[in-house]
């Protein structure tokens, strides 16, 4: 029904795409801190945004067109440090603000910034200003999360990691007053002296009972969620036996608690807590079947018509690619493994992310972050690929 078109080749560590709104440019978020708009198979340089200079970031095992090393895992590929996600304000092509969430130089906090960039320009660099920032420990390097989403209310969500560690050692998912191991949710413009706005409607905003700015909690490693009209989907990454996709609807649950780390998917592995009520996952698999759950997106597009309103996601090592309904409730209704119908299901290997253009069509960051292939429907593939997969593209449009 479908196949996987090379859009972009020698990406550096990639996560992300996703369009700049009011328009149909496409930029690619990566790791070491640089954002580039995609153009004619390359990366238009100068970079949309460079902040390499304040990020964390550790490189891939390989930086190399391999495969990593027989047996490495998640921790031992990636830090998963670094630029990990952006957003464009609602109100972007009015106001030029955007949002990044990134692991900062020096102690390893992560933080969202808040920058402006010029309608049609590159971000003003000294414009940038500290949203908030969630302090993680250094010597843990994983389980940051770091998606930024805006969602219909205005709100900017934002995953953010449990701070690592085996088994949450800290109990940071079942503490309401941290906003690790949660989707935090902010206004994030400053009021009263303060860097962000706490919503009214925050299930802690007056701090009595938790963090004001938690939203959800008892959650792992978020790695990439969505956001589908009123329903959040979280792809949770999961600890020693099962990866869980979430859902809650924005507009009737907040406070959700899915329940990290008392639970793993739908099994109590602190008997301490075994009796607190927490969500059950609307999907989970174990890990003979994969062993990092790559959130993806909803699509939307009509390019791929079997496709319509089918939540997709992957496995950062299984190589599989697969989808599910949600009912409004975010309860799980069909289930499909697409992998056997691509032409070239080898290109799901090192999934790191997905991404979405203006028009509903749906990417996938694949090759540990080097390669950005789109969906297309079967027949279509450009089995040529980019015009230049190696180069860049200069603003002019000329190759660097």
């Amino acid at each position: 029904m479908f196949g996987l078109e090379l859009v972009v080749d020698g990406a550096a560590r990639a996560v992300e795409l996703l369009p700049r709104p009011g328009t149909d440019r496409l930029f690619v978020v990566g790791r070491d801190g640089i954002i580039s708009e995609v153009r004619d198979g390359g990366l238009v340089e100068p970079a949309f945004l460079d902040m390499s200079a304040e990020v964390l970031s550790q490189a891939d095992a390989t930086d190399g067109d391999s495969a990593p090393p027989v047996g490495a895992g998640v921790d031992a590929l990636s830090s998963e440090q670094g630029l990990l996600s952006l957003a464009f304000h609602p109100e972007h092509e009015a106001n030029g603000l955007l949002y990044t969430f990134h692991t900062r130089f020096g102690d390893g906090a992560s933080v969202v910034t808040e920058w402006h960039a010029p309608s049609g320009g590159a971000v003003d660099m000294d414009s940038a200003r500290t949203v908030i920032v969630f302090e993680q420990r250094p010597t843990a390097p994983t389980h940051k999360a770091g998606q930024l989403r805006f969602g219909p209310d205005g709100r900017l969500y934002i995953a953010v990691g449990d701070g690592g560690g085996g088994g949450d050692p800290f109990c940071h998912g079942r503490n309401p007053r941290t906003l690790l191991g949660s989707i935090a949710r902010i206004d994030p413009a400053p009021s009263s002296g303060e860097s962000y706005t706490i919503p009214s409607d925050n299930p802690h905003a007056d701090g009595a009972s938790g963090h004001p700015a938690l939203w959800a909690g008892g959650l792992r490693n978020p790695w990439r969620f969505t956001i589908d009209g009123d329903l959040l989907i979280i792809g949770d990454v999961g600890w020693n036996d099962r990866e869980e996709i979430n859902t809650a609807s924005i507009s009737s649950d907040a406070g959700i608690d899915f329940g990290w780390s008392a639970f793993e998917g739908e099994v109590c592995i602190r008997a301490d807590y075994c009796d607190q009520p927490n969500a059950l996952p609307a999907v989970r698999y174990s890990h003979d079947e994969g062993i990092a759950v790559v959130g993806g997106h909803v699509y939307r597009g009509s390019a791929i018509p079997e496709l319509a309103g089918r939540y997709l996601y992957a496995d950062f090592t299984a190589g599989w690619l697969r989808s599910v309904t949600f009912d409004p409730a975010g309860r799980a209704g069909e289930h499909i493994d697409w992998t056997s119908q691509l032409p070239e299901p080898e290109l799901l290997q090192g999934v790191y992310g997905f991404g979405v253009d203006a028009a509903g069509e749906i990417y996938v960051v694949t090759s540990w972050g080097r390669r950005v292939h789109k969906l297309v429907p079967a027949g279509s593939v450009d089995s040529a690929g980019p015009a230049d997969p190696a180069g860049s593209v200069d603003s002019a449009g000329s190759a660097g």
